[in-house]
């Protein structure tokens, strides 16, 4: 019995002895997952696609103003409309009635345009996040990175007196990243990809 722990034990350090071998030895070391970067932030901003969005939101909420301030001055013509009968004639209860009608159209009018836009923002927002995602994926493969990490790189100005100071020390607190290689952060590439496949399904 007392052989055989001796045998097992001289077995375990032998085996403890290869492996640690193997790790000391470069040529049968696992090589070290390559890591990049990328500034999610700077990707959105920089992509057509975005721009595009914007300025489609932009047109929507000039038309949704426009017809808001008609259905502000149709409610004002009501009121004054009302204001012209009597409170005990007929035709001021009619009006009255209408009036309140109108009332709780345009809020419902307003409350739909909002939740319409609200959804829409947020469709094409996890749309495009989802594109982003993939590209980052693709670019990634063609470095052989094994991770790809989101940076907040949050950029300074030149003129600090152009930035209160809670602004800057948001910046600051935000940064989660404090240097990165060249050859590590891959923004642009995906910037560029982005911008290559949306120009491609979108030509002028």
């Amino acid at each position: 019995m007392k052989l055989d722990r001796l045998l097992l034990a001289a077995a375990l350090l032998g085996a403890l002895g290869c492996l640690r071998a193997r790790a000391e030895d470069p040529a049968t070391a696992p090589a070290p997952p390559r890591v990049g970067v990328v500034n999610y932030a700077k990707v959105f901003y920089s992509l057509d696609e975005t721009k595009a969005f914007d300025d489609q939101i932009k047109a929507e909420r000039n038309a949704i103003n426009l017809e808001g301030d008609k259905r502000g001055a149709d409610l004002k013509a009501a009121r004054d409309e009302l204001g012209s009968f009597k409170k005990d004639s007929d035709q001021y209860a009619k009006k009255h009635d209408e009036l309140e009608a109108k009332i709780i159209e345009d809020q419902v009018w307003v409350a739909t345009q909002k939740a319409e836009m609200d959804r829409k923002q947020k469709v094409e927002f996890a749309e495009l996040f989802g594109r982003v995602r993939d590209s980052v994926a693709q670019v990634a493969k063609t470095h052989h990175m094994d991770v790809v990490f989101s940076a907040i790189m949050p950029d300074m100005p030149d003129d600090l007196d152009a930035i209160s100071f809670e602004d800057l020390r948001t910046r600051v607190q935000q940064s989660n990243v404090m240097y990165v290689g060249e050859n590590v952060d891959i923004s642009d590439e995906v910037i560029a990809a982005l911008n290559a496949a949306y120009k491609a399904a979108h030509p002028r």
